[in-house]
Formats: C-alpha cells, structure tokens, sequence
C-alpha cells in the first residue's frame, strides 16, 4: 500500500441517508389524502352491497315462499350507520327484530360513516315484495322507491339503487 493511496469505502454518506429520507416523506404526503379516499370510497361501496344483498334476499324470499316481504331500512339512532330488517308480512304490524319469528334477517352497520336515505311511494321508507317479487304497492308505477347511501367524507357522491313496481333492482 502507498502513502497516497486512499481506501475505498462502500455505504451512504449523512447527506445521500437524508436525501432520501427527505424523498421518501414527499411521497407519502402525496400518497396518503389518496389513500385515505380510496379506504372511504371502499366502505361505501362493501356498504352499498350489503345493503343490494339484503334487498335481493327479502325479494327472492318472497318469491320463495309466495308470502309477502317488507324490506325496512332506518338510518343509525345517532345518525351514523344503517340498519336493514327483512319482515315476514306487508309491513303493516311492526316487528321486532331480531326477538320476533317475523323477523327473517337482520343487517346492521352501526360504527359505519355511511348514512342512509329512503324514498318512497308511500313515504314509509318500506319496500314490500309481493309474492310475484313485485314491489307495486310501495314503489307505485312510474315513481321508482331510492335508497341512497352517502359517506360522510364524501359528500356529493351518493350510491344510489332503485326498485320498480315490477321489482327489478336497479343502478341509475
């Protein structure tokens, strides 16, 4: 080895090691409002189907077993959240869910930031399948029921579905 010789030495210096933790925090700020938006556009929609879910079921049910089924969707006591009951019966004679034999199904999504709104012919915010499956009395001809479900983060942006009198489900 010579005097002039200098050693070679492999790593990071304190300026490259600060660089890139320095890139790296830049990236973050940038990726997490993105994130944070896709984690409430996911709850809204795994909401938005379990709620399809619970319509489609109280629907087949009637047709299964050729009695009515009444579809109530309320929104949270304290605003937050859904809860959906499927009932045995037109609607008329209220039931207790889920102590009642009436009482067929029961969803609920109490901590969820996702709020409910129905709307229907009748007002009653209860959609009734016949045993056909139809939906006629509460969603009249011509005035479709809606079920609208808009997070609380994301304003504006409502998933909504709606049932006709023939009792077909739809996207609008």
């Amino acid at each position: 080895m010579n005097a002039g010789d200098k050693k070679r030495h492999s790593g990071f210096t304190l300026i490259e090691l600060l660089v890139a933790i320095a890139m790296v925090a830049i990236l973050a700020t940038m990726a997490v409002p993105s994130f944070q938006g896709m984690m409430i556009r996911n709850q809204l929609t795994t909401d938005f189907n379990q709620v399809l879910t619970g319509i489609h079921y109280a629907r087949s049910e009637a047709i299964k077993s050729r009695k009515p089924v009444t579809v109530v969707m309320t929104s949270g006591a304290d605003g937050d959240g859904w809860k959906l009951e499927v009932w045995e019966g037109d609607g008329s004679t209220a039931v207790s869910c889920p102590t009642d034999a009436g009482c067929w199904k029961v969803m609920n999504e109490n901590d969820s930031a996702v709020n409910v709104s129905v709307t229907t012919g009748s007002g009653s915010g209860k959609v009734t399948f016949n045993q056909l499956g139809r939906a006629s009395s509460s969603c009249p001809l011509g005035t479709p029921c809606s079920i609208s479900l808009e997070h609380e983060n994301l304003t504006g942006s409502p998933e909504t579905l709606n049932i006709n009198a023939l009792g077909n489900i739809t996207r609008p």
